[in-house]
C-alpha cells in the first residue's frame, strides 16, 4: 500500500470504521476492531489481485471497476446502518468474549458489514494499485530517480493535502452530526 492510501486509511477510514460499529451498528469495541481490521484484509487481497491482474502494464480497466465496486460497498454499509440493532449485541456488549469466539459474528447484520468492510477494502485496492503504479511509471523526466520511478517528495505534498482535506470535511461532519 502506499503512503498515501496509508495516511487515508487511518485518517478517515479507521475513525469511520469504529465510529460505524460503535454507533451504528452498536458493536462492542473489540468487534468494532475486527470490522476495521476486515477492511485491512480486503485492501491486501486486493492488492494483490490488482497487481496479478494487471500483467505487468498498468489496467485503468481496474481502477474503473473498483471505484464501482468501492461505491456499491459503501451502499451496502449506509443500507446496514439504517438497521434497527439487535438485543443480541447488546447483550454481547456486557460479557466479555474470547477472540475466537469475536471472530464469529454474533448476528447476520454483523456478518454483512463485515463482508462489506472486506469489499471495501478491496475495491479499494483494485483501485489505488493501477494510479499509484501510473504515478510511478510516468513521472516528468526531471522528476525520476535511477530506474525511471517518481521522487517522493513530488506525491507526498499532493497525499498530504488530501488527507487534510478529508481531515477537514470529517470534523466538519462530526460537528454537523452533533449539533
Amino acid at each position: 500500500a502506499s503512503a498515501c492510501e496509508t495516511r487515508l486509511n487511518f485518517r478517515v477510514m479507521q475513525p469511520a470504521a469504529n465510529a460505524f460499529g460503535r454507533e451504528q451498528l452498536g458493536l462492542s469495541e473489540a468487534r468494532t476492531s475486527l470490522l476495521a481490521a476486515c477492511m485491512g484484509v480486503g485492501i491486501a487481497i486486493g492488492c494483490v489481485v490488482a497487481g496479478k491482474l494487471s500483467h505487468q502494464r498498468i489496467n485503468f480497466g481496474l481502477v474503473r471497476f473498483g471505484a464501482w465496486g468501492l461505491m456499491y460497498s459503501l451502499v451496502l454499509l449506509v443500507a446496514l446502518a439504517g438497521r434497527p440493532v439487535p438485543p443480541v449485541v447488546d447483550a454481547a456488549k456486557a460479557a466479555p468474549e474470547s477472540f475466537t469466539a469475536m471472530l464469529w459474528p454474533a448476528t447476520p447484520l454483523e456478518f454483512f458489514s463485515r463482508a462489506a468492510m472486506v469489499g471495501v477494502g478491496f475495491f479499494a485496492g483494485l483501485f489505488i494499485v493501477p494510479l499509484q503504479v501510473f504515478l510511478q511509471a510516468r513521472p516528468p523526466k526531471d522528476q525520476r530517480q535511477a530506474g525511471g520511478r517518481a521522487h517522493h517528495h513530488t506525491a507526498a505534498p499532493a497525499c498530504h493535502k488530501l488527507g487534510a482535506t478529508f481531515v477537514a470535511v470529517r470534523s466538519r461532519m462530526e460537528i454537523g452530526f452533533a449539533g
